[in-house]
């Protein structure tokens, strides 16, 4: 048996849930939590990014810190490196003692012997530096042997000029006769001698 209800529609009971209206609803309320989700997301977002932002100025502040620390690392580098590089100059500009006069010995022929050895300053010019002279008193038995001498004096890097002041013959009854010499030699380093 059918049942049939003969009242007009607008008599008829109605369904309990109006679908149209519930999708109405239920789109203005997905519309209004996708709008305060979003709403939430970006104050989230612009909260963080602040303080994203803070953290990069303090890092960019600590940052240029560094970098000046550096610069500042980097000239005092520089500079101590002109300063290695003119120490290493001047060590190597040095003159040992021992080895100049044991270079000065070699070159000593062996019938010429020393009575003095002498060492002043020469005052030098506005930048250069002082110049040592070095004077080499002696006696030779032979002529030949104070030129020889002579040479091998100017055969060495350490002297930038040798120079003969006299040879003479001493007043004496040796024999062979005795020649005494005075020989100056120049050099430059001024403090520079160890």
């Amino acid at each position: 048996m059918y049942k049939t209800n003969l009242l007009p529609r607008d008599l008829q009971p109605q369904p309990a849930i109006n679908k149209q209206r519930l999708m109405r609803m239920l789109t203005v309320a997905l519309l209004g939590c996708f709008i305060a989700g979003s709403y939430i997301f970006l104050v989230i977002d612009i909260h963080l990014k602040q303080q994203m932002l803070t953290s990069l100025r303090q890092e960019a502040s600590t940052g240029e810190l560094a970098t000046k620390k550096l610069v500042q690392i980097q000239k005092e580098r520089q500079q101590n490196e002109e300063v290695i590089n003119k120490l290493q100059q001047i060590i190597s500009n040095n003159i040992n003692w021992h080895d100049l006069l044991n270079d000065v010995n070699q070159c000593l022929p062996t019938d010429t012997w020393f009575t003095a050895i002498s060492l002043s300053t020469i005052e030098a010019k506005d930048d250069e530096l002082p110049n040592q002279l070095l004077v080499f008193n002696g006696n030779s038995t032979n002529l030949s042997s104070i030129g020889v001498f002579i040479y091998n004096l100017q055969q060495l890097t350490y002297f930038s000029g040798v120079y003969l002041d006299y040879a003479k013959e001493l007043d004496s009854p040796a024999t062979p006769p005795l020649l005494t010499f005075k020989i100056s030699v120049t050099f430059s380093g001024g403090d520079n001698i160890e």
